[in-house]
C-alpha cells in the first residue's frame, strides 16, 4: 500500500509563493509610481504657474513705471502715451510691446495681453494709469482636470503719473 502524504489545496509551494509576492510588488509598485508621477507634474504645474504670474506682475510694474513718465508734460525725446486706452500683444510692433517685450524673461510674448487704461480720463500730473496684464497658463496634467486644463491669470498695476 503506498501512503502519500496528501497535501492541502492551503499549501501553497515556496515558488508559488514567490510568484504570487512578484505579481503584488509589481501591482504596488505601479500604483505608488503612478501617485509619485502626479505629485511631481503637479509640483512642477504650480512652479510654472506661480514663475508666469511673477513674469506678469514684473510686466505690470514695469508698463505702469513707463506709463507714468509718459504724461502730457513729458519731454520731447520720451513719447507721450494716452489718455487713450491701449490694448497690445507683446508679439505685436508696437512701441509699448517693444519697450514691455524684454521683461517676458523668455516666456513666449504672444502669451501676454497688455492693457493700459488711463483712470482719471487723461494723462496729465497726478492722475491715475491702471496697467492690466493677461496671460493663461497650460498645465501638463490637463487630461486630469476640468475644462480645458489651462488658468487664466491677470495682474494689474495702479500708479500716479509724474511728468
Amino acid at each position: 500500500m503506498n501512503f502519500r502524504r496528501r497535501q492541502s489545496p492551503a499549501a501553497v509551494t515556496w515558488q508559488e509563493r514567490s510568484r504570487l509576492r512578484r505579481g503584488a510588488a509589481m501591482v504596488e509598485t505601479a500604483l505608488v509610481l503612478s501617485a509619485w508621477m502626479i505629485l511631481l507634474l503637479g509640483t512642477l504645474d504650480i512652479g510654472m504657474i506661480l514663475f508666469r504670474h511673477t513674469v506678469m506682475q514684473q510686466i505690470a510694474e514695469r508698463a505702469a513705471r513707463l506709463a507714468m513718465i509718459r504724461g502730457v508734460n513729458s519731454t520731447p525725446q520720451i513719447a507721450s502715451w494716452g489718455p487713450a486706452t491701449v490694448r497690445v500683444r507683446l508679439h505685436q510692433s508696437d512701441p509699448v510691446a517693444n519697450l514691455l517685450r524684454p521683461s517676458t524673461c523668455g516666456l513666449t510674448p504672444s502669451g501676454f495681453e497688455v492693457l493700459l487704461e488711463w483712470t482719471d480720463g487723461g494723462n496729465q500730473r497726478d492722475q491715475r494709469v491702471t496697467v492690466t496684464v493677461s496671460s493663461a497658463q497650460d498645465t501638463i496634467l490637463q487630461s486630469l482636470l476640468p475644462g480645458n486644463g489651462s488658468f487664466a491669470m491677470q495682474s494689474t498695476a495702479l500708479t500716479r503719473i509724474v511728468q
